[in-house]
């Protein structure tokens, strides 16, 4: 798998809205889960992230902006340590789908296997 620097961007986006707040595991284990999808689906990490109601930060047509310039750049050195995980073959068992249970419990999550949780999230593959 290529990663541009263009798709370096919108993961790094995607993992400072969903999980700047967790541990840089919380935070590389959210990036496993775009590219888990973008292995099974055959679209790019911008196409997964931009899909309408993936996650929470991007519903729609609204971009929120991104305020807090050090959280950015520590997700951006979480993207290089994803891309070094998937390098060496990790791809957190498969992981596709992850929620914070503090927050919701989605319907689907029943039909899926539970891999792990890390700091605020759970990590399903289906």
């Amino acid at each position: 798998m290529t990663i541009t620097n263009r798709q370096k961007f919108w993961l790094a986006v995607n993992i400072y809205h969903e999980a700047r707040g967790e541990s840089m595991e919380g935070m590389v284990a959210v990036g496993h889960v775009v590219l888990n999808r973008v292995e099974k689906k055959k679209r790019s990490a911008e196409d997964i992230i931009l899909q309408p109601f993936q996650f929470s930060w991007h519903n729609g047509n609204v971009f929120p902006p991104i305020k807090d310039y050090e959280s950015f750049i520590t997700c951006t050195l979480a993207v290089e340590d994803l891309i070094a995980e998937r390098l060496a073959g990790e791809t957190l068992s498969g992981s596709d789908h992850y929620f914070n249970p503090s927050i919701v419990l989605p319907s689907w999550a029943k039909k899926m296997k539970l891999i792990k949780r890390i700091g605020n999230h759970d990590f399903y593959r289906e």
